[in-house]
């Protein structure tokens, strides 16, 4: 009778471990969702300032629930592969709203570094512009192609200046 409530003891600490782990990575997906449903009015209303605010909160709380994941949710190996999932959504989601914000109000993104597809219109004195951003990039033979470009973004005077040594990476699409 010990052994049986020693290893019914043992059990239920046990439980209540991977309970503690699994409920704290919902709380965290949870909290993930109540951000992105915050994001959704903010876009309705085009706050393009606060939608961006919210893909920060969502970094943070995917990051946060990444480490507690890889820290010790290997202990229940479903609710593991299952949150390691969840984390690669939420960044792909975070990833797509980022865009969203940079083609909408891309001076929301003003000192930041961001990684976006940039369509030239015309090339002037080497320069690659469209209608509110110039890249102004040593690019040999420029071309008017879509290009990946990562880099820190600048505004100035309501225009969106990439200077070559913001330029982290550029590539032809």
């Amino acid at each position: 009778m010990k052994r049986f409530k020693n290893a019914l003891q043992l059990a239920l600490a046990i439980v209540t471990i991977l309970g503690l782990i699994t409920f704290s990575l919902f709380i965290l997906e949870e909290a993930f969702q109540t951000i992105m449903f915050g994001t959704w009015p903010a876009q309705d209303a085009q706050d393009w300032d606060t939608v961006l605010e919210g893909t920060d909160l969502m970094e943070t709380t995917v990051t946060t629930l990444n480490v507690i994941n890889y820290t010790c949710g290997w202990l229940q190996p479903l609710a593991f592969i299952a949150y390691r999932s969840y984390g690669k959504a939420a960044r792909f989601y975070i990833r797509g709203l980022r865009s969203k914000v940079f083609a909408m109000s891309p001076e929301s993104f003003d000192g930041r570094v961001h990684t976006f597809v940039f369509r030239p219109k015309q090339i002037v004195n080497g320069d690659l512009v469209n209608n509110r951003i110039t890249v102004q990039a040593n690019i040999p033979n420029p071309a008017l192609t879509p290009y990946r470009i990562r880099a820190k973004i600048t505004v100035v005077q309501n225009r969106i200046i990439i200077r070559q040594h913001d330029i982290k990476s550029i590539s032809v699409l």
